[in-house]
């Protein structure tokens, strides 16, 4: 069942990036992002929170309705809470959806988004490696607001569903994410 999941989630992103890269027009944004894991384990350990960046290219395609694909990734570093060994955390987080933007103002729009990402992990530590990837749900909502020019300021919030079990160990790979950044229409 993962293996199919995955195979289908590769093949969305591979068709929604082909039909990206063939448009006339891009958006692309570039985000400061603070993330709140939802696993408890995770945040006893490496911390209640962790900051990544992520790029995303979006196409909008009929009355404010947009197809997006996005790339975000961290690591984080840990010691044992017993022998304090050396762990550490790295997550890669390939996402692609749909996005709507409804215009408030002039120059101000709120985003919607729903869509799929994918999140490969791996934690390393005390003599043991283990990596999987997780296939999960994101949703989200944010303000757009157009500066000068192909520059807009972003502000995002979203909310991403995935689960893992690694070593007979059931992970909550999910979280709260918010956003900051800007975007750049082409």
């Amino acid at each position: 069942m993962r293996k199919r999941a995955s195979i289908v989630f590769l093949a969305l992103v591979f068709l929604g990036v082909s039909g990206i890269l063939s448009c006339e027009t891009l958006n692309i944004a570039v985000t400061g992002n603070l993330f709140r894991p939802a696993d408890s384990n995770f945040r006893d350990l490496y911390g209640s929170s962790a900051f990544f960046p992520e790029i995303r290219v979006e196409k909008s395609f009929h009355l404010g309705l947009s197809l997006w694909g996005s790339y975000s990734g961290f690591s984080k570093d840990a010691k044992s809470a017993v022998l304090g060994l050396a762990i550490e955390s790295k997550q890669s987080l390939y996402g692609f959806g749909l996005s709507y933007k409804i215009p408030l103002k002039e120059t101000l729009k709120l985003r919607l988004e729903a869509g799929l990402f994918a999140d490969h992990h791996k934690e390393e530590g005390m003599g043991v490696k283990a990596s999987g990837t997780a296939i999960g749900l994101r949703a989200g909502c944010g303000l757009v607001h157009k500066l000068s020019g192909p520059l807009s300021l972003l502000g995002e919030l979203s909310y991403m569903k995935a689960s893992d079990t690694v070593e007979g160990e059931d992970f909550d790979l999910g979280g709260l994410r918010f956003g900051f950044g800007f975007g750049l229409s082409l």
